[in-house]
């Protein structure tokens, strides 16, 4: 029996390297590429969905592996508080160009930098009416951590950039106390 906050998002399998899309005709395959497939991954942890894979994990490059196995982005997908994330800007919304969506942890935020506009790489801002959105003091130092690099990125408050994300690539950090 169910008893916890609230439920669990399901948006359906997690594509791993090749959609198979077909007419009637004649079936065709189109490969995502590494940064959609590590994107649809960031995204269904930020919207604490069940991470199915719909692939033989036995056919899995190298870097779909390191996808499917990052301990720190599984974290965020099972974070036990169980809140579902959200889109804090959107392109044409904010300054920025790119989306950032942030998701509340147990022990910080999780914070999803998007770049969806396809053609180049850019910078994606969390500025201050990104970060107020957080509930974060502003003035309160918080330890920024890369969840993809497994790095410490110093200590920010009020606003953080990601610079030169690639065409839909993401990059997913965790803020936490200082």
């Amino acid at each position: 029996m169910y008893s916890g906050p609230g439920g669990w998002n399901d948006p359906g399998l997690m594509i791993a390297g090749l959609l198979s899309l077909s007419d009637k005709d004649q079936p065709a395959t189109t490969e995502l590429t590494d940064a959609q497939g590590r994107t649809q991954f960031n995204m269904w942890s930020m919207l604490a969905a069940k991470l199915i894979i719909s692939a033989d994990p036995r056919t899995f490059s190298a870097y779909t592996n390191e996808t499917y196995t990052n301990p720190e982005v599984i974290a965020v997908d099972q974070d036990p508080l169980g809140k579902q994330g959200r889109r804090f800007t959107a392109a044409g919304n904010s300054t920025s160009p790119g989306e950032v969506w942030g998701r509340q942890l147990h022990n910080g935020w999780a914070l999803l930098f998007f770049n969806n506009n396809g053609t180049k790489a850019i910078d994606i801002e969390c500025n201050s009416a990104c970060w107020a959105q957080t509930g974060i003091n502003p003035n309160q130092k918080v330890n920024v951590r890369d969840l993809w690099k497994h790095q410490d990125m110093g200590s920010t408050n009020g606003s953080y950039t990601v610079r030169s994300v690639e065409p839909d690539a993401s990059v997913m950090l965790k803020l936490t106390a200082a």
